[in-house]
């Protein structure tokens, strides 16, 4: 009786801690994907309008991360309020449909896991072939369209230009290179956001009429920098995860065993 009563406790207390996680990936995903002015509203009053458009940048960049987020989120707490009500009723049908939910979910987890620490390659290519597809369809950095805001806010943040460098806008047939500069007719042979910027995000020197090595980044891809920025994460989100399905195993073991109790 105790065994069991500590192994419903175990269940209850971090089936909850998962909800609460879960309840904010799905409120953080579903601002990300759907309603980022909430987020516009509470930030607007505390940044200038470089800052702002530069936030509101990454947030629509962040999109499809927040609709992963959102579904992600929900998924956890269906799963875990399944666990809680499975071990509140003391219903051993309940609980052993959570514990094969839940199985399967850390068998996919662990799989995962697995296949991108012995392989990372497998993301950095995916990855970076995404940047160039936003390269090739690289506009101007007045354009609306998401592949051009999300390349000019890179190549602004990480102080770089294209993909391997500013070559790849050579050839480049939807690059907008006629355009009118404070006041000026100039065919550019980069994007303005491959000038260095000044504090208002304003390019210095003679660049964009004239690009060089001093007043531009055009000798340096964003890959190589955005790269280095995910491996530095990487590590991190690894130690999480293998802490987290730990914590996982810890609650199957204790749902496998109270579901035996149960049987007998």
């Amino acid at each position: 009786m105790i065994f069991a009563c500590a192994a419903r406790c175990i269940i209850i207390l971090f089936n909850i801690i998962f909800m609460i996680t879960g309840i904010g990936l799905a409120i953080g995903g579903g601002i990300l994907a759907w309603n980022t002015t909430v987020i516009s509203t509470i930030i607007d009053p505390h940044l200038t309008t470089e800052q702002e458009e530069i936030v509101m940048g990454i947030l629509y960049g962040l999109q499809p991360l927040g609709l992963g987020l959102f579904s992600t989120g929900m998924v956890i707490l269906i799963l875990c309020l399944l666990g809680v009500i499975g071990a509140c009723m003391n219903s051993r049908c309940i609980l052993a449909v959570y514990l094969t939910l839940h199985t399967i979910l850390l068998i996919a987890e662990l799989i995962v896991v697995i296949i991108l620490a012995s392989n990372p390659n497998l993301i950095y290519d995916q990855l970076k072939r995404l940047m160039e597809t936003k390269t090739v369809n690289y506009v101007s950095e007045d354009s609306k369209d998401a592949d051009s805001k999300l390349m000019s806010l890179l190549m602004k943040l990480l102080s770089c230009c294209g993909t391997n460098d500013g070559d790849d806008f050579v050839s480049s047939t939807k690059f907008e290179r006629n355009i009118t500069y404070n006041g000026n007719d100039i065919t550019l042979d980069y994007p303005v956001a491959c000038c260095k910027h000044d504090s208002r995000l304003k390019p210095i020197s003679t660049c964009p009429i004239i690009f060089s090595t001093a007043n531009s980044n055009i000798h340096e891809g964003c890959w190589p920098v955005f790269k280095t920025a995910v491996e530095k994460y990487a590590h991190i989100i690894l130690y999480v995860s293998i802490a987290v399905m730990i914590l996982q195993l810890v609650l199957l073991i204790a749902t496998a065993c109270l579901v035996c109790v149960r049987m007998e």
